[in-house]
């Protein structure tokens, strides 16, 4: 097995970036993260936000593009410990953080929410946000990974 080191940030492209925390060697947890951050004029949006585990990684990769406090949205996608398990930490970082979810994705991510958390839970076909010159379009698709 290559013992290669790969980047945890990678640029994709003009304001979007892969953000990746890998597997703890030696843990019996070994659950690596992959999270997506769009970014525009200084704020961002970040779809799905890393495991527990990997937490202080992950928050160490956000800021090497970003300070967390200019993260105006977190986008869960589905309900594994892999994309909800930092989402506690984001919110002591950013109280003002809104968290976009649906409705099957509530019984385990609520267990990581402060009572005081902005939470939007999408139950329409469709949904969007904005970011700065961007707008963001959200579509349910039942039974894809959720």
């Amino acid at each position: 097995m290559s013992s290669q080191k790969v980047d945890p940030v990678i640029k994709i492209t003009e304001g979007i970036f892969l953000i990746s925390a890998p597997i703890k060697k030696g843990s019996a947890r070994r659950i690596q993260s992959h999270s997506y951050l769009l970014v525009s004029e200084g704020k961002g949006i970040l779809f799905d936000c890393g495991s527990y585990v990997n937490r202080h990684e992950t928050i160490d990769n956000i800021k090497k593009i970003i300070d967390p406090k200019n993260i105006t949205h977190v986008v869960i996608s589905h309900p594994d410990v892999d994309t909800i398990g930092c989402v506690d930490e984001l919110i002591k970082l950013n109280p003002e953080v809104n968290i976009i979810t649906t409705d099957k994705n509530l019984p385990l991510l609520s267990t990581f929410l402060p009572d005081s958390v902005k939470l939007t839970v999408l139950t329409e076909s469709e949904h969007i946000i904005k970011l700065n010159n961007l707008n963001i379009v959200f579509i349910l698709t039942p039974n894809v990974h959720t």
